[in-house]
């Protein structure tokens, strides 16, 4: 669930907040939702931010807020402050792991949430403290939508074209072509079959709250020589059980739907938590219309021909930092990228961008800085006043 590059605007920081629950939420032991008819499902404008996170609206116990949606969340998870803020009364109580290690912290009685016409029914949500996660993504992280909403009907989401519904599973789904997929039931996670370089297709997790495009288990990588005859880096990832840095590779191709998505990002972390052998996050899901149908076990995925294309964004700066009141602390150097070479430091605080404040930089770009094409010039000035050259380059 919602893990995030550390890459805010240089490199930052990748995010998968994929947290799994002692107690599985499952289809049968959840109260119907709100939402009868089938004329009442209505497209929801996405705020999708291109490789970042899936934003919809939503409203927590009457307070109109944005909530993150979270296929690798299986349960809802609330920020601590954003808690306070409403008034949440908390108790002890959970204990969950994310990808890379456990959690716990406290629970949430019968919140409220709806989003559109669909009011969920009222559930227990995990509590904790997501402001790291929202000082990489940019903005507030107030609630992360997980299972419980998945798990009202088909979850139709056009992210090529920024819409969002959810139909009632009597309804039936809007008919499309496409390839539909059986999903796996692994603990608490749903994963699809997907081949990596023409191996056999192997589950991996199904997370549109990660902006990983891949992630692997070491246990798997080596078993499948993912580490064998290529260029391998690392790179620093923030989930809500805090940041952990991975090794960084680039796969060839794989396959997913019938689909042949090429030189793809991958990390691959030194401790793995999950059930599956990998996750596919969401700039590889975003290619896709998808109708996900946790009830049912299956997701139907048309491909986006235009997105299906599109090379993938990767990082050609090393630099994993994450954003402060006015600097960038650098959490991680990258071996031998262009950050190493120039000679950044952990712990490093970087106070200018190509000449500009930190905050003001990272206001007038949409996307990292590190994503801009070979041979771009990075100016970065530390908080002494010693500025750095960055010549960006791919470097795994």
């Amino acid at each position: 669930m919602n893990r995030m590059l550390a890459s805010i605007s240089i490199g930052g920081a990748a995010s998968a907040t994929m947290l799994m629950f002692g107690s599985p939420l499952t289809a049968a032991a959840q109260p119907a939702a709100q939402l009868r008819r089938c004329e009442d499902s209505p497209w929801l404008d996405v705020n999708f931010e291109a490789n970042r996170h899936i934003r919809i609206p939503v409203i927590v116990n009457g307070v109109h807020t944005m909530g993150l949606l979270d296929s690798g969340a299986s349960r809802t998870v609330i920020d601590a402050a954003f808690a306070r803020r409403i008034g949440l009364q908390t108790t002890s109580g959970y204990r969950a792991h994310g990808v890379t290690d456990a959690i716990s912290g406290k629970i949430a009685r019968a919140v409220s949430i709806s989003a559109g016409k669909l009011e969920l029914p009222p559930l227990d949500a995990a509590v904790m403290d997501l402001g790291d996660l929202a000082r990489v993504a940019r903005q507030p992280v107030d609630v992360i939508i997980g299972h419980e909403l998945f798990l009202q009907g088909i979850v139709d989401l056009d992210l090529p074209n920024g819409r969002l519904r959810i139909t009632p599973g009597g309804c039936g789904a809007e008919e499309m072509g496409g390839v539909s997929l059986p999903l796996i039931r692994l603990d608490s996670s749903y994963a699809i079959k997907v081949s990596l370089e023409g191996r056999p297709p192997a589950p991996l997790a199904l997370d549109l709250g990660s902006n990983v495009a891949l992630y692997f288990s070491r246990d798997y990588a080596e078993r499948v020589s993912l580490l064998d005859g290529r260029r391998i880096s690392s790179a620093a990832s923030m989930g809500a059980e805090g940041v952990d840095i991975a090794q960084a590779v680039t796969v060839r191709d794989i396959e997913i739907a019938g689909i042949f998505l090429t030189r793809v990002p991958a990390l691959i972390p030194a401790r793995w938590k999950l059930p599956a052998v990998g996750v596919v996050g969401l700039p590889v899901l975003r290619r896709f219309r998808l109708q996900v149908d946790f009830a049912r076990k299956k997701v139907k995925m048309v491909a986006d021909e235009t997105a299906a294309a599109r090379s993938f964004a990767r990082d050609r700066s090393g630099l994993n930092a994450i954003a402060r009141d006015d600097h960038l602390q650098v959490l991680h150097v990258a071996e031998n990228s262009p950050a190493d070479r120039a000679g950044l430091k952990v712990g490093d605080r970087i106070s200018l961008l190509n000449g500009q404040a930190v905050p003001s930089a990272l206001r007038s770009h949409a996307s990292p800085i590190s994503h801009q094409p070979e041979g771009t010039k990075v100016h970065l000035t530390r908080a002494d006043g010693k500025t750095f050259t960055l010549t960006l380059a791919d470097y795994f």
